[in-house]
């Protein structure tokens, strides 16, 4: 029982918004970047046996929230469903790579040279307009890909653009489909709006007492106050209940050193490296030959031979061995362990590491630069570091609270005593509440649901857990209940008189309107009905009108103008168009009286075109993606895409 509440109240829906782009990192085979760490691939789908692999698709998900919290100035919605958008990542990966096996049966390529100058061309791999070999190692350690799997993924890419471009260039319009949608889209329609108002109406009408009184005894259930009840309760507010625990300076202050622990382990170091390739399965005279000359390196450095130079000249790595072996601002976990290990045990600006053994041969690590985080004092960290400690320990506490007040609460249906004692909370009563209203514990929605729905609390038993808020629950216990009463007749006549002139206001315009259209149908002028001596009309307009009208500028109503645009042209100026509209929230007529086509200018068809181009061109994909689904073989491992999955 207690999962199934920690499930409900950690689970949240969200709205559907999901405007996001992905941002892609290019990749491809240098030498250094194969020291960077990567997780093995693990299949998320497969797509005619061709597998998406989990980290890629990890990946693409965190990049997305990482968009989204952007977004939202960095916090997700309160609504946010991650699994919402996991599925839809997946679903974008699908189509990629159901585009890209096209492609490939296709015999669609993409040159060496061509994946080359794509990389080339990104701009984020660019300093001054042109491609900085370092800021290109930096990005890619920074984004955990292996170069190899990227490499592919831009051949990939780069055919599905092809493909893709094909397809599209293949959707056409005809100028005179943009020509007849911009004329339709300038049209003006001049507008005109009838209506009554009510004060013309009321004295029209007339309710007499005796219809008052009638109408309050023919409907006495109306006029009554309403059934109200007053609960016992049990409340749990992990925000209340942090505020009841004390945390001790100790506590605070070993908080606070693990925090600069964590930011020391966390700081950048900015090294160099030489390198000597050697064969992961070398043999041992092999290895130990490698290591020796890796040690006369090293010998020669520390006898003041300049690093640079050395790696210049010795070491294999040819992304970095031009730049003096320099690979810029590394940061925990970017590099493989073995190499990880050593950079960051080195503690003081050029120190040097031993020869240290990856996969890829022996390194000499130096590093060039530490930077050290410089944090807030505790002084400066106290209240928060307080806060945050109870927060934790109230999380803690609040969980086994609610499970012992979900047990008891459910043993000892007929009491809260017993689930006050094992929840270690105080029972309390609450105001009395309406169905529809309360105070206090009375205002939650929730609270009265229980209250005069649940059919177990009506027959005097405890509630189930009711969830208020996040990490705020309640149990609610029936104390007394107050019966509906009548309200005197003196306290409701002059309401129940208005509600009697309303009907009859209501009833009087809609014949009114009903008139005055079958006027206006049969010929009969604006003008001619204005001048009755019938009730007084009031007449908006006429007013040109452009289809497209921004509100702030419109001389109606955005419900006025969508009828008016909705309703057919005119046959003629005698015989308007007319239907029922609200206006300022009253039943009106809206008129239409003519319909004019301005020609459009030449900008205005050229607008549509392009419009046009990407209805049909989106058409067009939509249609060639929904063929290529559907004869592929797709299968998805729920179990992986539920993996990660969590509510922000």
């Amino acid at each position: 029982m207690l999962q199934a509440f920690s499930d409900r109240i950690r689970n949240s829906r969200w709205l559907g918004y999901l405007i996001v782009a992905v941002i892609s990192v290019p990749f491809a085979l240098w030498g250094v970047q194969a020291y960077f760490t990567g997780a093995a691939p693990d299949e998320v789908a497969e797509v005619n046996g061709s597998p998406i692999s989990t980290q890629l698709f990890d990946r693409q998900v965190g990049e997305r929230r990482q968009e989204l919290r952007e977004r939202f100035d960095g916090e997700l919605p309160d609504d946010f469903d991650d699994m919402e958008l996991r599925r839809r990542v997946l679903d974008e990966l699908i189509d990629r790579e159901v585009i890209a096996q096209a492609a490939a049966s296709l015999g669609m390529i993409a040159s060496d040279q061509r994946v080359a100058q794509m990389i080339r061309s990104q701009e984020f791999f660019q300093r001054d307009g042109q491609f900085d070999p370092e800021l290109y190692r930096q990005v890619l350690s920074r984004s955990g890909i292996r170069p190899s799997e990227y490499e592919a993924d831009m051949r990939r890419s780069d055919r599905v653009q092809q493909l893709q471009g094909g397809v599209m260039g293949s959707a056409f319009t005809l100028p005179s489909e943009a020509r007849h949608l911009a004329t339709l889209e300038g049209q003006q329609r001049e507008v005109s709006v009838v209506r009554i108002a009510d004060e013309t109406l009321l004295g029209r009408v007339s309710v007499s007492d005796d219809e008052v009184r009638a109408f309050y005894d023919a409907n006495a259930e109306r006029f009554q106050t309403p059934r109200q009840r007053r609960v016992a309760y049990l409340e749990l507010d992990r925000d209340a209940l942090a505020e009841t625990i004390d945390v001790t300076a100790e506590e605070i202050e070993a908080e606070y050193r693990e925090r600069v622990q964590r930011e020391e382990e966390e700081s950048v170091r900015h090294a160099s490296h030489i390198l000597l390739e050697l064969e992961p399965d070398a043999d041992p005279e092999r290895e130990s030959e490698v290591r020796r000359r890796l040690e006369e390196l090293r010998e020669r450095i520390v006898g003041g031979e300049d690093f640079a130079e050395l790696a210049r000249e010795y070491s294999n790595d040819p992304a970095s061995a031009p730049d003096g072996g320099d690979l810029g601002a590394i940061s925990p976990g970017e590099m493989v362990d073995e190499f990880d290990d050593a950079l960051f045990a080195l503690e003081e600006e050029a120190a040097l590491s031993e020869p240290v053994r990856t996969r890829f041969g022996y390194h000499l690590i130096q590093v060039t630069h530490i930077d050290e985080p410089e944090g807030p004092t505790l002084a400066d960290l106290r209240d928060e570091i307080r806060r945050d400690l109870q927060q934790r320990q109230a999380e803690e506490f609040f969980f086994d609270r609610v499970d012992a007040l979900v047990n008891a609460a459910y043993e000892n249906p007929g009491s809260l005593e017993p689930a006050a004692e094992a929840s270690g909370l105080e029972i309390r009563e609450s105001e009395w509440m309406s169905r529809e209203s309360g105070e206090g514990i009375g205002g939650h929605p929730a609270i009265r649901e229980a209250a005069f729905v649940d059919e177990g609390v009506s027959e005097g038993y405890n509630s189930d857990v009711i969830e208020l808020d996040d990490r705020h629950v309640a149990v609610i216990r029936l104390l007394e209940e107050q019966e509906p009463e009548p309200i005197p007749f003196d306290e409701v006549e002059e309401s129940v008189r208005e509600e009697l002139q309303s009907a009859q206001i209501e009833e009087l315009r809609n014949d009114w309107l009903r008139e005055v259209r079958e006027r206006l149908d049969a010929g009969e002028s604006l003008d001619e009905l204005a001048a009755r001596d019938e009730p007084a009309i009031s007449i908006d307009g006429p007013d040109s009108v452009r289809f497209g009208d921004a509100a702030e500028v419109a001389p109606f109503e955005p419900s006025v103008l969508d009828r008016a645009f909705a309703l057919p042209v005119p046959d003629d100026t005698t015989r308007p168009s007319v239907d029922e509209v609200e206006h300022d929230g009253r039943p009106a007529l809206v008129v239409v009286h003519e319909v004019e086509y301005p020609e459009p200018t030449t900008e205005h068809v050229a607008q549509f075109e392009h419009l046009l181009e990407r209805v049909v061109t989106n058409a067009e994909m939509g249609a060639w993606m929904a063929t290529l689904r559907s004869q592929a073989d797709i299968e998805i491992n729920e179990r992986r895409l539920r993996r990660g999955a969590r509510d922000q």
